[in-house]
């Protein structure tokens, strides 16, 4: 996710959404279980989220 121009424009901060994503990201029904399945990584205003699980469509 490329957070870039909301962060620029001071109307999203992209350490709260990755620690939000890290805590709501829900893996095997349980949230906060990421474990070895989803890597949530942030390098300056880009989030990267990456499963080696299929995602659920909701």
């Amino acid at each position: 996710l490329d957070l870039t121009h909301p962060v620029e424009d001071g109307i999203f901060d992209s350490g709260n959404f990755e620690q939000f994503l890290k805590e709501k990201v829900k893996v095997n029904g349980k949230t906060g279980n990421l474990g070895n399945t989803v890597h949530i990584e942030r390098l300056k205003n880009k989030i990267t989220v990456t499963s080696e699980k299929q995602f659920s469509k909701r």
